[in-house]
């Protein structure tokens, strides 16, 4: 598990951002960057364990995806 997003660092290659630590390619470099909250294990689901980049999104997540009040 990488500490923090300062690890992580963005590829551009053929066309496609890259990330360093898994090699998932992205079209846009923002979203690369949202991506690496995926490696730094900043919040899980404990339902069904997606990954989050903030809290915020995971109370959205537990209301639209598991019917739970936020």
């Amino acid at each position: 598990m990488i500490n923090s997003t300062a690890e992580l660092e963005v590829i551009y290659r053929d066309g496609a951002y890259v990330c360093s630590a898994c090699g998932h390619e992205f079209t846009l470099r923002n979203s690369c960057l949202r991506h690496f909250y995926v490696h730094t294990g900043e919040t899980t689901c404990p339902i069904c364990a997606r990954k989050l980049s903030h809290k915020s999104h995971l109370k959205r997540h537990m209301k639209n995806v598991h019917n739970m009040p936020m």
